[in-house]
């Protein structure tokens, strides 16, 4: 199929649009990497937050972490 396409278009057109295609793939591919990575940052914060939180209702030593831990 390539050697059909490189037929209707020159070689350096072909290498061209090869080119851009992958530059375009590689940016949505950071993009999505970008966004997962902000994604679980995001939910170990509220983890965090929510922890801490829960951690100064009971009390230092509370025990908190440990008894989510042994469930």
């Amino acid at each position: 199929m390539a050697k059909e396409i490189v037929n209707i278009i020159n070689e350096n057109e072909y290498v061209e649009i090869l080119q851009q295609a992958v530059a375009k793939i590689h940016t949505a591919r950071t993009a999505l990497a970008r966004q997962v990575n902000s994604s679980v940052h995001s939910a170990y914060w509220k983890l965090g937050t929510l922890l801490v939180e829960k951690q100064l209702e009971g009390g230092y030593g509370s025990g908190v972490v440990k008894s989510l831990l042994l469930t």
